[in-house]
């Protein structure tokens, strides 16, 4: 199921941000991807996946269903596609992701 970004809307994410920055938004906020590869020594209250990767936590999984995310995500800029192919960054994750998984 691909998921669709209308790059038109305005976010209240802490405030009122120009449209431009709602896939960022929406990135950051749902997809979690920042806390979970930068953790710390200890898991942060309320934030299961800010803590060193383990067996016992929720990472993996995580990024697994993250990846499948954004291979299928379409960003939107009056109303057609604003990219012709996947961004480098969302490419980046993608490789990211792939890796740390490999390596574990």
């Amino acid at each position: 199921m691909k998921q669709v970004w209308n790059c038109s809307c305005v976010c209240d994410f802490v405030g009122v941000f120009s449209s431009e920055y709602l896939p960022t938004a929406v990135f950051v906020d749902d997809v979690e991807l920042f806390d979970s590869f930068n953790s710390l020594k200890h898991a942060a209250p309320g934030k299961a996946l800010r803590s060193p990767l383990t067996d016992n936590n929720p990472h993996i999984g995580h990024w697994t269903k993250a990846c499948m995310g954004i291979k299928g995500w379409i960003f939107l800029k009056d109303s057609k596609p604003a990219f012709e192919k996947p961004t480098a960054s969302l490419n980046g994750w993608i490789v990211d992701i792939g890796a740390i998984q490999h390596v574990w």
